[in-house]
């Protein structure tokens, strides 16, 4: 387990901005066991494969001098591609007006769990989604994690 997740947000942030780049966000989840620390990394220009590899040797070299991380993990680093994940409030408010899928930590509606909607607004601790032409209030606190729907 990591000692302490703002001193591994912190580190990332560090060796991504060096490089001319943003931390879009990181999630740790896990695949058969296997723990993957996964960071998304983007620019106004956008990122490339070769800008995903560089900063997965710079973060990789890093995190074992640091020795931050205490349990076995993979690294993973890409663009947060088109149909992005979405961490932060400023993340909603970027995407205001877009369509969203996500995914709530404890149902509401009975068992209801997973929704997908408009997002219509968004404070630091809720944002509003237009789901079937009804506004509802979800509160960050309950969000397990939340994606753009890439409508071309």
């Amino acid at each position: 387990m990591p000692k302490n997740d703002s001193e591994i947000r912190n580190l990332v942030t560090q060796v991504v901005e060096n490089e001319g780049l943003f931390l879009w966000g990181l999630e740790w989840t896990s695949d058969h066991g296997r723990r993957i620390l996964r960071i998304y990394i983007d620019s106004p220009e956008g990122v490339t494969l070769d800008s995903c590899v560089m900063i997965s040797k710079l973060l990789s070299t890093r995190l074992d001098v640091e020795d931050i991380i205490q349990s076995a993990y993979s690294l993973e680093v890409s663009s947060p591609g088109l149909e992005r994940p979405l961490f932060l409030p400023e993340h909603f408010r970027k995407f205001s007006g877009k369509k969203i899928r996500f995914k709530l930590v404890k149902p509401l509606e009975g068992n209801r769990r997973n929704y997908t909607g408009i997002i219509t607004s968004v404070t630091d601790d809720d944002f509003d989604i237009d789901v079937d032409g009804k506004i509802t209030t979800f509160n960050f606190k309950n969000l397990a994690n939340a994606s753009l729907i890439f409508e071309g």
